[in-house]
């Protein structure tokens, strides 16, 4: 019951399901009923969990309501329907690996026969892992390759692969096997772990055991008695194994690339087998092998001496040796028991002989030792010399056979002539007397000298003969020239006349051709009183003829009283002399035709060009007059040099008061052609009205530009 004055009414506690509500107004009488239906959903189930076995997710709740059903949906999709409201379990078998929401509707039955009223939905979030896939094994399977199997219990989308904890690969989910083709020597673990909706399943591993690969390019090689190795590795190893033939020699660290085996030279002579065997994690890989040759020690104190019975040869063993191979030139000459010292060759000829001698063991050859003997040759007989006009001819009998003969004059080599050779003419013979020997060698053996034989023959000339002329004017010359040989004399001879005889030493001489005109001088050289050809040359003496200038004028500058002074020369100067009324006032070159000098000052002078000839003679050269007007500066009546207030008075004393005018273009300083008042106004006005210069001649001396009848006694202020 309700107020008259509400309209609103709650209705606390109202149970779920479908109620019909009613209401009327009641005053004295009984209003109209009106209603209105309201359905009241159940509350949700609470505390909604979820647990995940495998492929099955158990669900649990509590109902704070009682249900007619209950409603389990994953993901939006019904799984599980009218499940008995009093249930609060539910097992969902055979769920997909992956994230899913799963959610909870409570049902109660509605008025309607088969029409349930359901709760609002409890959710919560699963996350099924897919199952982990069922490792095989993890094997090697040859050179660097690790393969891993397994079996998958479920569809993956994707496979991780792991080494050591560390991400090496990831797969498609369908593969049940993998190949690990950079895998790590020795121990190694890997797990792998299943994807599936973005959920990992729990990883499983295994562990792989394989051997190092073996190293590659080993090389071998004995140098100086050592066993040096060398090689490169496939991958790192944590030791490696040396051996020499099966045993173990040297434990290498990691990284290792070469190996020195310092007790290879001790371990005797023959053939020797290295191993290099890497280890990782104590697994041994397999070995790589390369050999070396140890020859036998050789020899030593190889000695070979020519004896009258043929060639000694000698030596020490420093060993056992099965035998002992010899040769003579590249030629195998015997094999001799191993324990044999000494041998005698009877058979060797003449001439360089090289000996060698290599000790054996097993079929390796020790270095081979070299001796070498010189056998001369028999020496050559019956030297005779002929002087003949092309030269000194040479004839000899040969004792032996030879491979060339030396030809000596005066003891140095002249020549070298083929071994079968009985004679030789030398065309270059010395000037002299020379003395000739012949010596035979074979093999670069030399024989004995010959015995020594004469011969005589005219001097060489001498060459490049020159006269150089010192001085022209006296004569004086130098004689130079190059000796060919090596001369007694030199005689020198002007014109065919003998001058001198030198010592055959000297090769340049001071002489005096007095006369001018072409001359011949010639050198003759001497040895053994045997005379050269003469040496000719001829030189031309000249003369001095030069004559004294001519020709000589004068162009005078007004202004600067300067004077260019020209003239013509005739012949070779040593010098030129300028004089101004007969005193040296200026110099010129040889070659010089003008000079420029200057006048001391106005007035009329006389200029003479005078010339030193070549060889000093003075000649004395024409002369010319020249003359410089005096000069002025426009407006210096007084001629002190400046032009001041001094010059327009001194101009006006000589206006009116008859005073002196020493230089009446001075005065004249408007350049009128007259002195008057105008002109000393003109001054003035330069001087305080700034009326600007006087005409030319203005601040400098000069001569006046303008003609008129004026005029100048004498400079004055001027330089």
């Amino acid at each position: 019951m309700t107020t008259p004055l509400e309209n609103t009414f709650s209705d606390i506690g109202a149970p779920p399901g479908e109620h019909v509500y009613s209401i009327r107004g009641e005053d004295a009488h009984l209003g109209l009923i009106t209603t209105c239906d309201l359905t009241i959903p159940p509350p949700t189930p609470v505390g909604l969990a979820a647990i995940v076995t495998g492929s099955q997710v158990t669900l649990t709740w509590i109902n704070p309501w009682p249900y007619s059903s209950l409603d389990v949906y994953r993901n939006g999709v019904l799984v599980g329907s009218n499940i008995p409201g009093a249930s609060e379990l539910y097992v969902d078998g055979g769920v997909d690996s992956g994230l899913h929401i799963y959610q909870l509707v409570g049902n109660i039955d509605s008025n309607t026969p088969g029409i349930l009223i359901p709760s609002e939905p409890a959710a919560v979030t699963v996350e099924r892992a897919p199952l982990s896939p069922v490792i095989l094994g993890c094997t090697a399977a040859g050179g660097a390759d690790i393969q891993i199997a397994w079996q998958n219990l479920e569809i993956y989308e994707s496979i991780f692969i792991s080494r050591e904890g560390a991400l090496i690969d990831s797969i498609d989910g369908a593969n049940t096997s993998y190949i690990d083709s950079q895998s790590l020597p020795g121990i190694s673990s890997y797990s792998i772990l299943a994807m599936a909706g973005d959920v990992f399943s729990d990883p499983v591993g295994c562990n792989a055991q394989r051997p190092p690969l073996p190293v590659t390019d080993l090389v071998c090689d004995n140098v100086g008695g050592e066993g040096q190795l060398g090689w490169s590795n496939s991958e790192m190893w944590d030791e490696a194994h040396v051996l020499r033939n099966g045993s173990l020699i040297a434990i290498l660290d990691s990284g290792a690339t070469t190996f020195v085996d310092t007790l290879l030279g001790t371990s005797g002579a023959g053939l020797h087998e290295y191993e290099i065997r890497p280890f990782a994690d104590g697994i041994a890989g397999s070995s790589s092998s390369c050999s070396v040759m140890v020859s036998p020690i050789a020899v030593v104190l190889f000695d070979c001496n020519a004896i009258d019975q043929g060639v000694l040869l000698t030596w020490t063993n420093m060993g056992s040796y099965d035998t002992l191979e010899l040769t003579r030139d590249g030629i195998a000459m015997a094999s001799l028991p191993g324990q044999a010292n000494s041998y005698l060759d009877d058979a060797a000829t003449s001439g360089m002989v090289p000996y060698t001698i290599v000790a054996i063991v097993d079929g390796a050859s020790s270095i081979p030792r070299e001796c070498t003997v010189a056998i001369p040759p028999a020496p050559i007989s019956d030297l005779t010399c002929t002087s003949l006009e092309e030269g000194v001819a040479l004839a000899w009998v040969n004792g032996d056979t030879y491979d060339a003969i030396d030809i000596l004059r005066n003891g140095v080599l002249l020549t070298i002539v083929l071994g079968d050779a009985t004679s030789y003419t030398d065309t270059n013979a010395v000037g002299g007397a020379a003395q000739y020997t012949v010596v035979p060698s074979a093999q670069g053996v030399a024989g004995a000298v010959s015995e020594i034989c004469e011969g005589l023959f005219s001097p060489d000339s001498v060459i490049n003969l020159q006269v150089q002329i010192l001085d022209v004017c006296t004569g004086d010359a130098l004689v130079s020239w190059f000796n060919t040989g090596l001369y007694d004399w030199v005689r020198l001879e002007v014109d065919g006349i003998p001058i001198v005889t030198l010592p055959g030493i000297l090769n340049e001489a001071n002489i005096v051709l007095a006369s001018a005109g072409v001359r011949s001088v010639s050198i003759i050289s001497i040895i053994d009183n045997m005379e050269s050809d003469p040496a000719v040359v001829t030189v031309d003496v000249p003369e001095d003829t030069a004559t004294a200038p001519t020709d000589v004028a004068a162009t005078v500058n007004a202004d600067s009283c300067e004077a260019m002074v020209t003239w013509m020369n005739h012949g070779d100067y040593s010098g030129l002399q300028i004089l101004l009324d007969g005193v040296e006032v200026a110099t010129a070159g040889s070659q010089d035709t003008t000079v420029t000098i200057s006048l001391p000052g106005s007035g009329s002078y006389s200029i003479q060009v005078n010339a030193t000839s070549f060889c000093g003679a003075a000649l004395s050269g024409a002369t010319t007059e020249a003359s410089c007007a005096p000069r002025f500066r426009r407006g210096d009546h007084n001629g002190d040099g400046a032009l001041d207030i001094s010059d327009a008075l001194s101009l006006l004393g000589y206006i009116f008061s008859n005073g002196p005018s020493n230089c009446m273009d001075a005065g004249d300083a408007n350049d009128d052609g007259g002195v008057d008042v105008s002109d000393a106004v003109r001054i003035l006005l330069y001087l305080f009205s700034n009326t600007g210069p006087l005409p030319a001649p203005h601040g400098a001396c000069g001569s006046d530009p303008t003609a008129d009848n004026l005029g100048c006694d004498f400079e004055l202020g001027c330089p």
